[in-house]
């Protein structure tokens, strides 16, 4: 895998597990109140639980699987706040942990801002 195709991946993976793990964010919180069969919301629960076994594996490191920990407790936040403003509110932290999470993975660290390090 050449250096550029390194790059886009590490650019890219926050975004993608942000798509895999935020719907079932969501949908343990949709499920929580109905009458829904308790399997389905055991299943979002697994499939949450497996993927973030996969963020922190995969050589991506402690620090990507803590900050994709991170955004999606901020999801589930905006989901229990969601009928106020404060949903609104969580927004900005979230995209700081997308950043965050690009930061990380391309070995960057967030004080430093003169340039990206090699992708391992």
């Amino acid at each position: 895998m050449n250096h550029e195709s390194q790059i886009d991946r590490a650019l890219a993976e926050p975004y993608a597990f942000a798509v895999l793990l935020w719907p079932a964010v969501v949908g343990i919180y949709l499920l929580a109140g109905q009458d829904q069969p308790a399997f389905l919301r055991y299943a979002l629960i697994a499939w949450l639980a497996i993927m973030h076994l996969a963020a922190y594996g995969g050589g991506r490191g402690m620090g990507f699987g803590n900050v994709t920990l991170f955004n999606s407790a901020v999801v589930a936040m905006a989901c229990h706040t969601y009928p106020s403003l404060w949903a609104l509110a969580w927004l900005p932290l979230l995209l700081v942990g997308l950043y965050a999470a690009q930061r990380v993975r391309l070995n960057v660290p967030l004080a430093r801002g003169d340039g990206m390090a090699a992708v391992p």
